[in-house]
C-alpha cells in the first residue's frame, strides 16, 4: 500500500517528477508558498480533482509524509524550518531527489572483450535507454544551426527499408525492451508516409516502449496528430523555430508567442510552461498524446555538431570538452540506411565521420554493434581526456538521455539510484 503524501513545491522539478511521484505515493494534496504556483497548478488539466491547499492547511490533513520537491537546497532548508514551526516531526518530512542529479554508474562489462551473445543482450537491456531510428532521409528545412544547411537532405527522400526496420524491432523484442523508440535525427519524420505503419508495428511488438516523434511541426495538422495518436504514438517533441537567420534577436516573449501558435492551432491542453533566459518549453496534451514544444535561442543551444558547422557561426558555447558523455553508453543511433554511430552528432553522410561507424543493422545484430570493438574504442576515447574529433568542442550537456514528460513514470535502469534523503 502506498504512503499518503502531501507535495510541497509546484515548480519545474515537481512537474518533471510527476509520474514518479504518483507511482510511489498516494498524493492527497499539493501546496507551495508561491500563490502563483498554486493558482497555476489548480488551473491545468493535469490536476483536475486534486486538492491545492495553503501551506498552513497542511495541519488539517492526515498524511504519512510531506515530500519537498525543490531544486534549491536553500529552499528545501527553509521549507523544513517552516514545517518544523508547524510542529510536523522530522520523520514525516522527505525530499525528492530530481533525476538530473542522479549519478551515472558505468557497468564494468562495457570494457570487457569476448562477451557471449547473452552477456551482450543483458548489457544492452540494462543500459540502453533510447533507440533512435531515422525512418526517412529528407528534411524540408535548411536551418542555419543544423548540418543540413551544408549537407543536402532536401532533394530526395529515401525511406528506411521495411525489412531493416523490422529487424531492429524483432531484436529489441528478444529482450523485452521497454525504453524509448525515437523517430528523429536529421530528417523530418512527418515526411515518411509509412510513419504510422512503423509506430503501429512497434506498439504491437513492443507494447511497453515509449514512442516519440521529433518534428519541426511544419507538416503537423490536427488530423495528422490524431492519426499518429491512433497508431500508438506516446509523445511528440515539436522544435519551434523562429526566423532562419543567425542574426535574429531571440527573446522569451517572441519565443512564447510562437509556442502559443502551436498550442492554439492544435487545440492542446497546457500542463506546464517553463521559461528561462534562453528557452521556452511548454508541456501539453491532446487525446492522450503528450506534446513538448521547445523554442530555444539557438545561439546558446546549438553547437558545431561534431565540427561540421563553421566556427564563424554565432554559437555562444565554445569550449574544449573535458566532461564525461553518456551518449555511447545509453543510446543506439540508427540512420535511414541502417548505419549506426555512437553519437547522434556523427553523420552518416559526412566523410570525416565515416571512421566512427560502429556497424550496420542490416548486417549485424544491434547487440553485437552495441558492444563491437569500434564501440568500445570510442567509449574509451569519449570518456577520457583529451577529447578528439568529433567530441573536442562539443558543448552538449549529456547528463541523461531519458525523455522526460510530467505524466510518464521514470523507466529505471540498474545503474540509476533514486533515494529519499533526510537532510540536504
Amino acid at each position: 500500500m502506498k504512503e499518503s503524501a502531501i507535495i510541497f513545491g509546484l515548480g519545474y522539478n515537481y512537474f518533471m517528477s510527476y509520474g514518479q511521484l504518483n507511482e510511489q505515493y498516494d498524493i492527497i494534496a499539493l501546496t507551495d508558498n508561491n500563490s502563483e504556483a498554486r493558482n497555476w497548478a489548480g488551473s491545468i488539466t493535469l490536476h483536475i480533482g486534486r486538492e491545492i491547499i495553503l501551506p498552513d492547511e497542511i495541519l488539517q490533513k492526515t498524511f504519512d509524509k510531506i515530500i519537498i520537491v525543490m531544486g534549491s537546497a536553500a529552499n528545501v532548508r527553509k521549507v523544513r524550518e517552516q514545517l518544523s514551526d508547524y510542529g510536523i516531526p522530522n520523520h514525516k518530512i522527505d525530499t525528492f531527489t530530481p533525476l538530473t542529479v542522479t549519478p551515472f554508474l558505468i557497468d564494468p562489462m562495457f570494457y570487457e572483450t569476448n562477451l557471449t551473445h547473452e552477456q551482450k543482450r543483458k548489457l544492452f537491456a540494462e543500459n540502453c535507454e533510447t533507440v533512435t531510428i531515422e525512418p526517412n532521409s529528407k528534411c524540408n528545412r535548411r536551418c542555419w544551426f543544423c548540418p543540413n544547411s551544408v549537407i543536402d537532405r532536401n532533394s530526395t527522400n529515401i525511406p528506411m527499408e521495411w525489412e531493416v526496420f523490422c529487424k531492429i524491432i524483432t531484436e529489441l523484442k528478444e529482450i523485452g525492451y521497454n525504453g524509448i523508440v525515437s523517430y528523429s535525427f536529421y530528417n523530418e519524420p512527418l515526411l515518411d508516409n509509412d510513419l504510422e505503419k512503423k509506430i503501429e508495428y512497434v506498439r504491437n511488438e513492443l507494447p511497453n516502449t515509449i514512442q516519440v516523434v521529433s518534428t519541426n511541426g511544419d507538416c503537423l495538422t490536427p488530423k495528422r496528430m490524431a492519426s499518429l495518436t491512433a497508431s500508438g504514438l506516446d509523445d511528440m517533441i515539436i522544435s519551434v523555430y523562429n526566423e532562419n537567420n543567425p542574426d535574429f534577436e531571440w527573446t522569451v516573449e517572441k519565443a512564447e508567442a510562437q509556442v502559443w501558435k502551436f498550442i492554439n492551432n492544435l487545440s492542446l491542453d497546457v500542463i506546464y510552461i517553463q521559461r528561462t533566459a534562453q528557452s521556452v518549453t511548454a508541456f501539453a496534451q491532446r487525446d492522450g498524446l503528450n506534446v513538448r514544444m521547445q523554442n530555444h535561442d539557438m545561439c546558446y543551444a546549438a553547437h558545431n555538431r561534431g565540427e561540421i558547422l563553421s566556427d564563424s557561426l554565432p554559437f555562444i558555447k565554445r569550449t574544449e570538452r573535458t566532461t564525461f558523455c553518456m551518449n555511447s553508453f545509453v543510446t543506439m543511433n540508427v540512420y535511414y540506411d541502417g548505419s549506426v554511430y555512437s553519437c547522434g552528432n556523427m553523420r552518416n553522410d559526412f566523410d570525416p565521420h565515416k571512421e566512427f561507424l560502429i556497424g550496420n543493422v542490416a548486417d549485424n545484430s544491434i547487440f553485437d554493434i552495441f558492444q563491437s570493438e569500434s564501440a568500445q574504442r570510442f567509449r574509451k576515447e569519449f570518456t577520457y581526456n583529451p577529447k578528439q574529433l568529433p567530441c573536442r568542442s562539443c558543448t552538449m550537456e549529456a547528463d541523461t538521455f531519458i525523455y522526460q514528460f510530467p505524466t510518464i513514470p521514470f523507466r529505471n535502469r540498474p545503474r540509476y539510484t533514486r533515494k529519499m534523503r533526510k537532510e540536504d
